[in-house]
């Protein structure tokens, strides 16, 4: 799972995952991606990573897959997009 904060307090985001993992089947394997580190975000970020623990989730830290100086206005396109997903995927699949 993954989900776009934006636009959220970090009390609101913790309240949203707890929302969704609760609705999920009792068992369920979940691996939580986070996101990576968007420039204009990165304090938001890192707030949201230290709130993960809180929503009962470990998340897989996506950030140190990428530098925030690949983003075009906080995305990453092309090269960049493609090898962090490549790296995510491979980690999944351990």
């Amino acid at each position: 799972l993954g989900s776009n904060p934006d636009g959220r307090t970090v009390d609101d985001f913790v309240a949203a995952v707890r929302t969704l993992l609760a609705a999920l089947p009792k068992g369920s394997r979940v691996v939580w991606v986070g996101p990576p580190p968007m420039p204009a975000r990165l304090a938001y970020l890192n707030q949201i990573y230290a709130a993960f623990p809180a929503a009962g989730i470990v998340p897989l830290d996506s950030r140190k897959w990428l530098s925030p100086s690949e983003a075009v206005d906080d995305h990453f396109n092309g090269a960049p997009g493609r090898a962090w997903a490549a790296r995510v995927f491979a980690e999944l699949a351990k």
